[in-house]
């Protein structure tokens, strides 16, 4: 959280709109960050898993959650 809260802190003395996005989610950081659930292969097993991860951080106050749902390291399955 310290570095999503100073990255955070950067960017509005600098006038910027902070727009953080992490995968490290302590207690409070929604405050100054959104949380993404990682690499997921394109896959529907994975789809479906996600939707409980996001649940589940909504669950912890954390409103601004998303998975990497179109799949990485070109396994996108067309």
């Amino acid at each position: 959280m310290l570095e999503t809260y100073a990255t955070n802190k950067f960017l509005a003395m600098k006038n910027q709109r902070p727009f953080i996005i992490t995968r490290s989610t302590t207690l409070g950081s929604h405050k100054y960050g959104f949380h993404w659930t990682g690499d997921n292969r394109a896959e529907w097993a994975y789809l479906k898993g996600s939707i409980a991860d996001n649940f589940n951080f909504q669950l912890y106050g954390i409103q601004m959650v998303g998975p990497d749902i179109c799949g990485f390291g070109g396994d996108t399955n067309e």
